[in-house]
Parts: structure tokens; C-alpha cells; sequence
């Protein structure tokens, strides 16, 4: 990975981060971010910037939260090996409310960055949620926004929780079914055996 210079983080401060696009962003999210970096004083929220007027939105939103831009730091779009290698450079992982991450979770646990989630009713709002806890991080996944809020502020003033937080999922990534690509294959060619056999033994009545 870069080190955090290269991409304009500071070098020791709590860095939060939320890779998605961009329109999965409301006003209860910023006012949410807002009040974690106004109670971490020695922490920065990076972005992703798909385009300038997208990244001068956000600078006036979070203006209006009290949240000076310094506090803010954007990325671009990167191809994937460094996209993923940037992961590593931050500490906790924001996940956008009520539309989730899907791919994007996937990427932030293989780069082992915890990520930090309130599952909703829909699809979308609950994938996050089922990979966290698949790598052994339950406590992760809170249920309201201000526990959320409350847990990324416990996070970001606690350097030993935040470290045990990476290393539980270090651990959790290895062993769990989630990042378990041949025993997935050997699983669904099973599967796929069982159904032939099935079709086979009972074919269809024309």
C-alpha cells in the first residue's frame, strides 16, 4: 500500500473512511459523521470523489455541521489492486444508511478493515451485516443510529479496541465459509450432483 502521505491522510489520526458511491449519502448520514468527528477531535472522514462538484457537496454539507474541510479527505476511483491496497491505510469503515454496501463489504473485509454497520428491513441495508458477522465481528452491527454513533466514537477514542477489532477479524477472515473459496466450490458442485441425480431418479412428467 501507499503510505498515507501519498494519498493525503494525516499520519496519526483516527481515519474513517466510506468508499461508496456517493448517492448512497442522506442528511441523517452526514449529521451522523459530523457528530463522530466532532467527538474524535484527532480524526478524519475519507471519501470517495467521483467528481468535483460531488466532493464540493459534501464540503458544504459537512460546513453546515460545523465540520471544517481539513476534517475531510477525498479519493478517487483506482484500479483495483491499489483500490484495495488503500483499505489498509484506514482504521474503521463507515457503512452507508439505508442503502448498504454488497461488493464493497467484501472488498473492506478482504483488505481487513473492519466495518462498522446498522442493518435495515431491505436487501440492500442487511448484506453488510451477515458478511461482518460472518468473520466474527457481531459487534459490529448495531440496530439504531445512535448506537452506530456511539460505537464509531468508542472506536475511534480506543487504539486497543480498534486493534483487537483487527485482529479478531484477521482471525475470523481465516477461518470463516465467507473467504472459503474451495470448500463454496466443493458445497455448490455437490449441489449441483445431488439436483442431476435427483432430475435422474424422478424426471419430469411430460
Amino acid at each position: 500500500p501507499a503510505t498515507r502521505a501519498e494519498v493525503g491522510l494525516p499520519p496519526e489520526v483516527m481515519v474513517y473512511c466510506c468508499f461508496c458511491n456517493n448517492y448512497k449519502f442522506t442528511p441523517q448520514m452526514f449529521d451522523t459523521w459530523a457528530a463522530i468527528l466532532r467527538a474524535v477531535p484527532s480524526s478524519v472522514l475519507w471519501l470517495l470523489a467521483n467528481h468535483p462538484f460531488i466532493e464540493s457537496r459534501i464540503l458544504s454539507e459537512m460546513a453546515m455541521r460545523q465540520i471544517n474541510a481539513e476534517r475531510l479527505v477525498f479519493g478517487g476511483r483506482l484500479p483495483a489492486a491499489q483500490y484495495l491496497a488503500r483499505y489498509r491505510l484506514a482504521d474503521l469503515f463507515l457503512d452507508s444508511s439505508p442503502y448498504g454496501n454488497g461488493a464493497t463489504t467484501r472488498d473492506v473485509l478482504s483488505a481487513e478493515l473492519p466495518i462498522l454497520t446498522k442493518p435495515g428491513q431491505t436487501m440492500m441495508s442487511r448484506l453488510t451485516a451477515h458478511m461482518v458477522a460472518a468473520v466474527g465481528l457481531s459487534e459490529l452491527v448495531v440496530q439504531d443510529a445512535d448506537t452506530y454513533k456511539a460505537k464509531a466514537i468508542q472506536i475511534g477514542n480506543d487504539r486497543g479496541q480498534l486493534a483487537r477489532l483487527k485482529q479478531q477479524l484477521i482471525d475470523g477472515k481465516r477461518d470463516s465459509a465467507l473467504f472459503d473459496t474451495q470448500g463454496f466450490a466443493q458445497r455448490f458442485g455437490d449441489a449441483v450432483l445431488r439436483g442431476v441425480t435427483q432430475m435422474q431418479t424422478h424426471p419430469a412428467r411430460g
